[in-house]
């Protein structure tokens, strides 16, 4: 996890000292707290979008609100519901990225995000929990949202065929 962060911190770093906009968008992000360790550091994004499905994120949005209530107070939910907007361009979205189109649409409603922006993708353990049709659609997808410009894609999948977890997937 500490090389996703460099790798992230760096990507922040580059779009900042060629004047550009910096976005995450984070595919699959559960509970990670990535955004909230870069925040703290100062490393600070224009957008930082989490996605999971929806009961994730319904339930990060209580942890946050309970864990972090002064960062919670002004966060402004869109009218899907499926799209919560907090302080320093931190973006919470319910959605299932199987379904490509409707993700792809989703993201055009969120007024921080902007496709057409170097973006960092990431995708932790997410992978191996889909069919490998729906990874196949799901990679196409990030190469689509960085056809504009620079981007970078940052794919982890934590799984041997020895260890248990490996057995267990």
């Amino acid at each position: 996890m500490q090389t996703i962060e460099k790798f992230v911190k760096l990507f922040v770093q580059h779009c900042r000292s060629n004047n550009q906009r910096a976005q995450v968008l984070s595919i699959g992000a559960g509970f990670d707290t990535l955004f909230f360790r870069l925040r703290a550091e100062s490393c600070t994004c224009d957008a930082f979008v989490e996605v999971d499905f929806d009961d994730v994120v319904s339930d990060k949005r209580a942890l946050l609100q309970h864990a972090e209530p002064q960062f919670a107070q002004n966060s402004v939910k869109s009218n899907t519901e499926n799209i919560t907007t907090y302080s320093h361009g931190y973006v919470l979205v319910g959605a299932d990225v199987r379904l490509c189109d409707q993700f792809m649409n989703l993201l055009q409603l969120i007024p921080l995000f902007d496709p057409t922006q170097p973006t960092c993708i990431l995708a932790e353990c997410v992978l191996m929990y889909l069919d490998p049709d729906d990874s196949d659609a799901v990679l196409r997808m990030c190469q689509q949202l960085g056809s504009h410009t620079f981007s970078l894609v940052l794919n982890f999948e934590y799984c041997t065929a020895d260890d248990t977890f490996g057995m267990y997937v």
